[in-house]
């Protein structure tokens, strides 16, 4: 949720993606802030929050081969889901393509994109600790 708020603050509407404080504390600081300005938040938001659904749905167990495809599955519907919420945002083409490819293919099947660049999937990606931390879960997250 933090990461929400501060995309909300951050976009201020589709301007900018950048924290503008001056506009958090016009509009009280964060002991008044609220969420009712119906403000549109990012593309990284609305992705890294169906990331953050499909990382908590999938059951806690042992890592196998399995249960991590089984996740990465489910973390493909939840993209591909979020992207029914992109009117008005920017998620970029590699993104799009890569969601696309999704639809229709595994998703270990994704081509590398040389091209591709951004910090995206940084940005996205800030829920993968919910399932992935401390150094014995290390191994799972680097290819």
């Amino acid at each position: 949720m933090p990461s929400a708020i501060e995309t909300v603050v951050g976009k201020f509407n589709n301007s900018t993606e950048q924290i503008q404080h001056e506009y958090f504390h016009k509009f009280g600081g964060h002991e008044k802030f609220t969420l009712d300005h119906h403000w549109l938040v990012s593309d990284d938001t609305i992705m890294n929050l169906h990331g953050a659904e499909a990382l908590v749905a999938c059951p806690r167990t042992e890592f196998t081969p399995e249960s991590f495809n089984h996740l990465m599955e489910t973390l493909a519907k939840e993209y591909i889901e979020s992207f029914k919420d992109m009117a008005r945002r920017a998620p970029g083409t590699t993104t799009g393509q890569g969601i696309e490819h999704i639809r229709f293919h595994p998703w270990n099947t994704v081509p590398y994109n040389p091209r591709g660049g951004g910090c995206g999937g940084s940005m996205r990606g800030m829920c993968i600790g919910l399932r992935f931390f401390g150094p014995e879960q290390r191994d799972w997250l680097i290819a």
